[in-house]
């Protein structure tokens, strides 16, 4: 009862916390806060390119996820399993990104490599406050909790698969160009590594 107890003083804190990291982003750079947060990102014609300010949006979906994902375990929230998890999610983002400015190299479209990636952390900034609603809907919602931690995980896969299909559109003259390595970079690179994501993380 008293662990209980200290895991929800723990997940009250950080949720506090959360709101007011999103807040002091929201008056800091308004503007950059808009393209984050923006669940339905206008066609980027230009260099996409991240700043210091879109790392710190980062954090806030890792955070966030990593609370969901703890939820999707448990009912209860156990601060060592968010920890862990928090961890996982925070290397395996890190090694990702890593290996497809990698592969970009490798096969000579690192220009177009870095515009998808950076892109699809814009991508993934934006669900991080999607996930931060649903969080306190799971947290301060007695009833109907499992049903709801399982529509809020659902929802969060379908956003994910819709802005990757989303980015694929954006760039499918230069994907088409290119199939094979499409191919080979969709199989090695998002398939399989959401594949054990999911598997190992969510469920």
């Amino acid at each position: 009862m008293i662990r209980e107890s200290i895991s929800n003083d723990f997940l009250t804190i950080l949720l506090v916390f959360l709101s007011l990291y999103i807040f002091l982003l929201k008056r800091f750079n308004f503007n950059r806060f808009l393209i984050n947060a923006r669940f339905f990102k206008k066609e980027f014609n230009d260099k996409v390119s991240l700043n210091f300010f879109d790392i710190l949006f980062l954090i806030f979906f890792v955070i966030n996820i990593s609370i969901l994902t703890t939820h999707s375990k448990t009912n209860i929230f156990n601060n060592t399993d968010f920890e862990l998890k928090l961890t996982s999610i925070t290397f395996f983002i890190i090694l990702k990104y890593i290996l497809e400015i990698i592969i970009g190299f490798i096969f000579d479209f690192k220009n177009l490599s870095k515009n998808y990636i950076n892109l699809k952390l814009l991508y993934f900034n934006s669900a991080g406050i999607l996930i931060f609603l649903f969080n306190i809907l799971c947290v301060y919602t007695n009833s109907f909790r499992d049903e709801i931690i399982l529509f809020s995980i659902s929802l969060t896969i379908l956003y994910i698969i819709y802005f990757h299909l989303r980015l694929f559109y954006l760039f499918k003259k230069i994907l088409i160009k290119n199939w094979f390595y499409f191919i080979l970079y969709l199989c090695t690179l998002e398939i399989i590594p959401y594949y054990f994501f999911i598997n190992n993380i969510f469920i």
